[in-house]
């Protein structure tokens, strides 16, 4: 029954993350094959003022960590520097339990980066952040992680709950089972306990 649990909850939740993961990179390539790093700093808010993706944040930096151009719905989003989230291994989105599952999508973050960030909110965000070659720009894309924890968290209690109902279920058949089991001995041996 744990074993199930944990393999339940492992699966689903890198499933949720990977997907997220993966959006973000496509995204991020998508709009880095569509020229991105070439315009000119000017036209880089009409470019952004359609969301990329639902809940999806982008901004584009200048190669010193300035910000140039973000779309409308940014300032809900924690600031990175993304030279610094490039420069920085890759960080799962998961807790270690998740991390038993295998992997349900290749994820080609390569040349980018993936990285964790706080909101103001106390939300967690995942961010990806890949540069712009030949500008030197970092395209950064961000989307909160609030709801993916908060179903995460709900699944995790469901499958605690689930656990010890089915482990107390499984004492109290065996408890009666080896109660009924028993009796007849119990009933032979009364008459020597006199």
């Amino acid at each position: 029954m744990l074993v199930i649990s944990v393999a339940t909850y492992a699966t689903h939740t890198r499933a949720h993350y990977d997907d997220l993961d993966q959006l973000l990179a496509s995204t991020a390539r998508h709009l880095a094959s569509e020229g991105l790093g070439s315009l000119a700093p000017e036209q880089l808010p009409d470019v952004l003022a359609v969301p990329a993706a639902s809940g999806v944040v982008t901004r584009v930096y200048d190669p010193g960590g300035r910000l140039l151009a973000a779309s409308p719905s940014s300032p809900a989003s924690p600031a990175l520097e993304p030279s610094a989230a490039v420069a920085r291994p890759s960080v799962p989105a998961f807790d270690p339990v998740a991390g038993i599952a295998p992997p349900f999508v290749t994820i080609n973050a390569a040349p980018g980066k993936f990285a964790v960030a706080q909101g103001g909110d106390g939300d967690r965000w995942r961010v990806y952040a890949l540069p712009l070659s030949p500008s030197g720009r970092y395209l950064e894309m961000a989307t909160s992680l609030g709801p993916i924890d908060a179903s995460v968290a709900r699944l995790r209690l469901l499958l605690l709950i689930l656990g010890a109902s089915g482990v107390a279920a499984a004492f109290l058949a065996a408890w009666l089972v080896a109660g009924r089991a028993l009796r007849p001995a119990r009933l032979l041996s009364w008459p020597l306990k006199r």
